[in-house]
């Protein structure tokens, strides 16, 4: 409180209401100034209050300031802010008085200023051809219209038409003025009947080359226009089957903001439509990059045709039995995607035509869950996920036209997978049979920190030269994958064997053909027997993992597992494979330390695994260098989007140098060298 300390309790009698006094009242309206009765003698003043003029009266006896005057000449204001009630400035003020009236004399005209002009019959004659004012009055009381361009008589003082001296034909006419005869001079119109009137008969005339150049829509000799250079397809035509939505040889309009206008345009690219009843499909099987070789050997195996490995995959055709045969058998496979159309697109209105011109509800039901995936390299459009809303939007409207309702959409468990992947110019439309990914193949469940795709170690495994009858050992294990994958090769297990497929929920599903390829693939099995395939792994928790996976496989007494460093592993046979993907950091401590560590793995592998071949696959490319051995091939492969190398180093007893003469093997007994 500023005001200081609070006084005690009962002392502050400012806010105490008196007693018996109400706690509001009415206001008194006799305290109002103008309702205050007057005294004898008294009169009512606006001292505060404005008068009836609403201009502040002046108290009594106070005169105006005289601050508010201009001392000096007095000025005159006729032109005043303030006009009088005419709404004209007045003439004069009090300060400035009004000037003496003069009144006009009788006869006097208004034009005072023309008073002391001579008569006008004493006026020198005025010049005819001297510059006048426009419309002014002639002097016989007329207007003077010399300067409009249609008045008559500024051509009633030319001479009569008869006595005029012809007029040269050839001579430049007004557009469209009137000819001597009456007629207008149409000689600049170009369907003018009299400007021809004077050319020869049409029998006469030579005969005119149909090649040469003729004027856009003229005549031509038959009385038909030339329509030579219209056209056709703009014109009143039937429709055909150029408006239909499936018709594969419609052309697509280029745009200007889609290309320059100075490129040429590209070949047209055809569509093709492929339909459930078709004998030979036209089959794509992606795959990790590096393995498409590996891939186009499988497909080989099984009978596939017109196969052509691409980047990321191999593409091949074969009926509705190899595309079965292919999802159960292949191992470096990711998936198997039907082709359904193909074409090319310059908008994303031409890719919804594109998948309109599938007959989708041949291929699967109403009932059946979709989910869409489009994918692309140098694709010419805005989003990727709009493209795949707009082709699920041609599936749902198919499937309406065909009065059938609409599929639903779940993006978890589908039952149905379409695939669009666009290029620069094309699009193709996928139809995914595989379902979920291949190298799902249901067995693994525990995964370690960075584990391998399953088709990935397969296709290494298939590099290193793998088939089953080599020993094979794998120091650096995690979760297990190449020791499962080493024993089916080695078992003959179809890798798709405990798993369902997406060519399941189709229309065209033979069960009876399925349940065949089954049966054949589990007669083709070996035994089970113990493999020589060991693991070792110096983390016992991966170790466990391992072990896992291997039961859930099937593998468990198969297949033998230990916890143990590298370095203390030792060779369980004589020759054999050494296949490890050994870690290869991120961080910059990570890479120092494995600068430091690849030197040991590589003196190990030289003091015990002399006749075998170790095949490292890694992310980090300087392992070929410091682990100071020989890599006899550097197979590039990819991890995802990570560059990988697969370093294949045969390990030979002694030493793989050529000695030279008379030089003593001083490195006889170290144990040899890698080479």
């Amino acid at each position: 409180d500023k005001r200081g300390p609070r006084p005690e309790q009962g002392q502050d009698k400012r806010f105490d209401r008196p007693a018996g006094k109400a706690d509001w009242q009415p206001r008194q309206d006799d305290r109002r100034f103008d309702k205050r009765p007057l005294e004898a003698g008294q009169e009512r003043r606006y001292d505060r209050d404005r008068g009836p003029s609403s201009r502040k009266p002046l108290p009594e006896g106070a005169e105006r300031a005289q601050d508010f005057r201009h001392d000096g000449p007095a000025q005159d204001k006729r032109y005043s802010r303030d006009r009088g009630p005419s709404g004209r400035k007045p003439l004069h003020t009090e300060d400035a008085p009004p000037r003496p009236f003069k009144p006009r004399a009788e006869g006097e005209t208004h034009h005072a200023k023309w008073q002391d002009r001579a008569p006008r019959e004493d006026r020198m004659p005025r010049d005819e051809n001297a510059p006048r004012k426009l419309f002014s009055k002639r002097e016989d009381g007329e207007r003077d219209n010399r300067f409009r361009r249609d008045d008559k008589p500024q051509w009633q003082d030319r001479a009569p038409r008869e006595d005029r001296p012809p007029r040269d034909e050839n001579a430049p006419r007004k557009l469209f003025s009137k000819r001597e005869d009456g007629e207008r001079d149409n000689r600049f119109r170009r369907d003018d009947k009299p400007h021809w009137q004077d050319r020869a008969p049409r029998q006469d005339r030579p005969q005119r080359d149909e090649n040469a150049p003729r004027k856009l829509f003229s005549k031509a000799g038959e009385e038909a226009r030339d329509n030579r250079f219209r056209d056709e397809a703009r014109g009143l035509q039937p429709l055909k089957d150029s408006h239909r939505l499936d018709n594969p040889q419609r052309r697509f309009e280029q745009r200007s903001f889609d290309r320059q206008q100075e490129q040429e345009q590209a070949p047209r690219i055809e569509r093709s439509i492929t339909g459930r009843l078709d004998s030979r499909l036209s089959l794509f099987a992606p795959c990790p990059r590096g393995l498409e070789q590996v891939l186009a050997d499988e497909l080989l195996a099984l009978g596939a045709g017109d196969i052509a490995p691409a980047d990321g995959g191999v593409a091949f055709a074969g009926d509705a039995r190899l595309m079965m045969a292919a999802n159960l058998h292949c191992r470096t496979a990711s998936r198997i995607l039907l082709r359904l159309a193909h074409g090319g697109y310059h908008a994303e209105q031409d890719i919804y035509r594109l998948a309109m011109s599938v007959d989708w509800p041949r291929w699967f039901e109403v009932s059946r869950t979709i989910k869409l995936k489009a994918d692309g390299i140098a694709a010419r459009v805005k989003s990727l996920d709009y493209i795949a809303l707009t082709v699920k939007d041609a599936i749902c409207d198919r499937f309406r036209q065909a009065q059938l309702g609409r599929p639903s959409v779940d993006t978890r468990n589908p039952d149905v997978r379409v695939n669009v992947f666009l290029t620069a110019d094309t699009a193709t439309v996928y139809l995914d049979t595989s379902g979920e990914p291949l190298f799902k193949r249901g067995w693994r469940e525990e995964t370690g920190e960075a584990p391998l795709r399953e088709n990935l170690a397969a296709g290494i495994l298939l590099l290193a030269g793998y088939d089953g009858s080599q020993a094979l050992l794998d120091p650096l294990c995690g979760s297990g994958t190449f020791l499962v994958e080493a024993a089916d090769i080695a078992l003959k297990r179809a890798p798709g064997r405990n798993r369902r497929f997406g060519f399941e929920a189709l229309s065209s599903f033979d069960s009876a053909s399925w349940e065949k390829l089954q049966l054949d693939a589990r007669k083709a099995e070996l035994p089970a027997a113990s493999l020589p395939i060991r693991g070792s792994d110096r983390s016992q928790a991966m170790v466990n993992i391992a072990r896992a996976n291997l039961e859930r496989a099937g593998l468990a007494d198969l297949v033998e597992v230990k916890a143990a460093d590298v370095t203390d592993t030792r060779p369980h046979a004589e020759h054999g494979l050494i296949v490890a993907n050994p870690p290869y950091g991120v961080r910059l401590e990570e890479q120092d330390q494995l600068a430091t560590w690849y030197p040991e793995l590589g003196d190990w592998l030289k003091a015990h695994f002399a006749g075998w071949t170790a095949c490292l696959f890694s992310g980090d490319l300087r392992l070929g260098k410091l682990i100071r051995l020989a890599p006899k091939r550097r197979t590039p492969l990819f991890n995802g989007s990570l560059q990988c190398r697969l370093f294949v180093i045969n390990m030979v007893e002694g030493s793989a140098r050529k000695q030279k003469d008379g030089e003593e093997a001083a490195d006889a007994e170290s144990g040899g060298d890698g080479q």
